[in-house]
């Protein structure tokens, strides 16, 4: 799907268009023209940023988990409610070590960083681990075979 933006005067796909709240879901204006006068607003005008924090700061206070929700669209493509449901099939622990979050930080969303399919949700340090050992399967191998063999000779 495309859509037209009325600054740089180009047809492009939506992916290049930040999510609004408008009938088609997509700003008006390209991600690279809006970030542009984005600037130039903040350029002239010193409170506007400001201005833009405080609004943010009442969005939060509305709903505190704003960010997250956002955070979960924008990153893995998924809902809150997604997330929850996702939470509670795994029986609220971490999807590697099943055991339950030990941080005041909520279960990490696990994703494959080519495809960005969603694969589970991870405690910090198994989320760590995997990132480490650069989700790859061979490494994973050799190192359960390490502390295998480090073990016996102890």
């Amino acid at each position: 799907m495309t859509k037209y933006c009325p600054k740089c005067k180009e047809v492009l796909p939506h992916s290049s268009f930040n999510n609004s709240g408008r009938r088609d879901g997509y700003q008006t204006y390209c991600r690279a023209c809006h970030n542009k006068m984005q600037r130039e607003k903040y350029k002239t005008d010193p409170e506007a940023k400001v201005k833009r924090q405080i609004r943010a700061g009442r969005r939060k206070d509305r709903d505190p988990l704003v960010s997250k929700k956002s955070e979960l669209k924008r990153l893995y493509g998924i809902t809150f409610e997604n997330y929850l449901q996702m939470f509670v099939d795994q029986g609220e622990v971490c999807a590697i070590c099943k055991e339950s979050c030990q941080t005041k930080k909520s279960l990490s969303v696990d994703h494959d960083h080519e495809s960005g399919k969603v694969r589970g949700l991870l405690c910090n340090r198994c989320n760590r681990a995997l990132g480490m050992f650069r989700d790859n399967p061979t490494i994973l191998n050799r190192a359960a075979e390490y502390i295998n063999t480090a073990n016996k000779m102890i």
